[in-house]
């Protein structure tokens, strides 16, 4: 297995920080390399960054790629959204192109604020398995807080779905995914459920009830970001949020969430032991696989 991380710089309103690559991605890839030394990384990015004298990490330019254009993709909004959406879709298609190219098989991809706890060389088996596993926050949203694909024919069908969508006129496509805001977490979740849920499968991102498919197989819980936010707080858990709600301990959560709804009523609680996060449910104790750390304080997390 291999892990893929993904990041594009652009300069927005002439700020070339949008050009340096962001302190938390180096703790992202530095725990994965604590937690699973014998990994190959590839890092997907635009930036000019020298290859590391780590030979189990690879810098690859994604100019080498040719993806569509979806430039008019969210382009009435302000600079910030269009960079961070565009950019969320467009490593879909990168992803694609890299895994073509490289001929490399069973990825994990997650986002750059991803803090990996475990070794993943246990779940190898299980995740062959499939051909796209990824973490959903609730019954229509899927989120890069965890993900495995098999090889590049797996995007295949989806990017086909997605850059349909992105060419939509905006109104429609806030339609179709019934959502004002209609980014890729919403987009993929709607083409998974516009063809019978075959495309994408769910990681378990709670020990039982609705958002536990494929535990049994597992035996632990991927992140979609719901744990993260908990233990590390969130701009989106405040009272202005609708979903929010106070909890005895850590930050609160979001209860449309799945990992959400059973934090609010005390069947979850997060603990962390050796600087690791345990679960406990039901008088149980359960890996939480990863942390989403939406801060970007990764460093708060590490375990080195």
């Amino acid at each position: 297995m291999n892990v893929v991380l993904f990041h594009r710089g652009d300069p927005l309103q002439g700020n070339p920080d949008h050009l340096v690559l962001p302190k938390h991605i180096k703790h992202c890839i530095s725990q994965i390399r604590y937690t699973n030394p014998e990994l190959k990384i590839y890092f997907l990015t635009n930036l000019n960054i020298e290859q590391p004298p780590d030979k189990n990490i690879s810098i690859v330019n994604i100019n080498e790629f040719d993806v569509p254009d979806i430039s008019n993709y969210f382009s009435h909004d302000v600079p910030y959204h269009v960079q961070l959406w565009q950019t969320s879709v467009l490593r879909m298609f990168y992803l694609e192109k890299f895994l073509e190219k490289y001929n490399i098989n069973d990825v994990i991809h997650f986002d750059n604020d991803i803090v990996l706890y475990s070794n993943l060389r246990k779940f190898e088996p299980v995740f062959k398995g499939f051909n796209f596993l990824i973490t959903p926050h609730f019954e229509t949203e899927y989120v890069f807080g965890f993900s495995y694909i098999k090889n590049n024919k797996s995007l295949i069908p989806i990017n086909r779905d997605l850059l349909k969508l992105t060419n939509l006129p905006f109104t429609e496509l806030q339609t179709r995914v019934d959502h004002k805001c209609p980014h890729e977490m919403r987009m993929l979740n709607y083409i998974n459920n516009s063809n019978n849920m075959e495309l994408i499968e769910h990681l378990p991102v709670v020990p039982a009830g609705v958002g536990s498919d494929n535990f049994n197989l597992f035996n632990a819980v991927f992140d979609p970001s719901t744990y993260g936010k908990h233990v590390g707080g969130s701009h989106e858990l405040t009272p202005n949020n609708k979903h929010f709600v106070p909890t005895k301990n850590w930050n609160g959560t979001e209860k449309h969430h799945y990992a959400g709804r059973q934090i609010m009523e005390d069947k979850l609680e997060v603990k962390f032991m050796d600087k690791e996060p345990r679960l406990y449910y039901n008088n149980s104790e359960y890996n939480l696989v990863n942390l989403h750390i939406h801060t970007k304080e990764l460093d708060k997390f590490i375990s080195y």
